[in-house]
């Protein structure tokens, strides 16, 4: 189930549907990490930061790659993403987050607009788009596959010679499109979509060529 929302008096960060709920998920992921690590952890809103009682402790946990994936897949749900921060300042420090994903269904016009960098042509060319996780992208980190497009041409993330616009033609398409998540204020230019997007719907224009003939596209 995917949820509708509109965005307040919320900033995305601390967003969530359900103070109570959350506090509740954090208390439960705190004791799994307790069962297997000296560690405090105080909760607040929808973030847990855990104080390991050594340097040692801490570093053992973060290289436990396996553990922490399977944290993600026990509490992660379709609408709610677990977020780690392991940089935080401070001896010995971790903090976990629950981030709500509040999805908006969006009618998109004919064409969209994606731009990423010039490695990753082949590899579109042979398989489309594919959506991907990326857990650094945004003010909302994420661990769920999706892609991220624009309907306005004008205001594309990327400014770069290194860089290609991909062009996408939505008709014939089923894919569905929500507003990103990452922009709650944004006026529905930055969307995204959880489907793939197959290469006959892609054309590839270089950005320089594209910012030199943007009315064109």
């Amino acid at each position: 189930m995917l949820f509708v929302k509109k965005f307040k008096n919320f900033i995305l960060t601390e967003a969530t549907k359900n103070i109570n709920e959350s506090a509740y998920i954090l208390s439960r992921i705190l004791i799994d990490i307790q069962k297997k690590y000296q560690v405090e952890g105080k909760i607040w809103i929808n973030n847990l930061k855990l104080k390991f009682e050594s340097n040692t402790e801490y570093e053992m946990f973060c290289n436990d790659k396996r553990f922490i994936q399977s944290l993600k897949q026990k509490y992660n749900t379709v609408d709610k993403t677990i977020i780690y921060n392991g940089f935080v300042s401070g001896y010995a420090t971790y903090e976990i987050y629950i981030k709500d994903l509040f999805f908006n269904r969006v009618v998109v016009p004919k064409y969209l607009y994606h731009v990423t960098l010039k490695h990753n042509v082949d590899s579109i060319k042979r398989n489309g788009l594919i959506p991907s996780t990326n857990p650094t992208y945004g003010i909302c980190s994420y661990d769920k596959p999706f892609i991220f497009a624009s309907i306005n041409k004008n205001k594309l993330f990327i400014n770069d010679d290194d860089a290609v616009v991909l062009i996408i033609n939505t008709e014939g398409l089923n894919n569905k499109w929500y507003k990103d998540f990452n922009f709650p204020y944004d006026n529905i230019n930055h969307i995204c979509t959880q489907q793939a997007i197959p290469k006959s719907a892609i054309k590839i224009v270089s950005y320089k060529m594209f910012d030199k003939n943007r009315n064109k596209y």
